[in-house]
């Protein structure tokens, strides 16, 4: 897979802007894990402030990786730079080009379409930039606005695990949807 990108990345769209994180991010990342709503089907809920600064430090630190196998964006609503979300673009398996791509919003923001635009961008530039020949994301089967964003980017569902995965004390199925690029 082909890596020749500068060392920070920002993608824009109509409306948002994506751009690699800075130390100071850890607020959104504090303030998102705290929301119940936003963490219900999410594996870092509730993070201390020492927690949300050491994965923000963590995702730098992937900034700094050649070849590049991770991409960790912030998203932000282009000219008010106001943070509303978050996602990334992951290399998984090199062999295979095989990229996750993942994605939060705030709930304040849910419904107004910034998850699909987003998601679509990262999805492009796994398959563009990163050389993905398979992008998939891994989601909750109970979280149906995901899996409608992932439906919107062509994504399928390829396989359900059953109660493979815990949040809150309960046990729910996981689904993994892919795209294959048509070339």
């Amino acid at each position: 897979m082909t890596n020749t990108i500068p060392q920070l990345v920002e993608l824009y769209t109509d409306r948002l802007r994506l751009r690699e994180f800075v130390h100071d991010d850890w607020v959104a990342i504090h303030r998102w894990s705290q929301d119940i709503e936003q963490t219900r089907y999410d594996s870092s809920p509730n993070l201390s402030e020492p927690h949300a600064r050491h994965i923000v430090n963590m995702i730098i630190a992937y900034q700094k990786e050649s070849p590049r196998l991770h991409y960790h964006f912030i998203i932000e609503r282009q000219h008010e730079y106001h943070t509303i979300g978050s996602i990334y673009a992951a290399i998984r398996d090199k062999t295979n080009h095989s990229v996750e791509i993942g994605y939060r919003i705030a709930t304040a923001e849910w419904g107004k379409g910034y998850a699909t635009e987003a998601a679509l961008l990262m999805r492009d530039f796994a398959v563009n930039t990163m050389g993905a020949k398979r992008v998939f994301a891994q989601v909750i089967t109970e979280n149906a606005r995901s899996i409608r964003v992932l439906e919107k980017l062509g994504m399928v569902c390829e396989e359900v695990f059953p109660n493979s995965i815990t949040r809150y004390g309960q046990r729910y199925d996981t689904a993994v949807y892919v795209y294959y690029p048509p070339y």
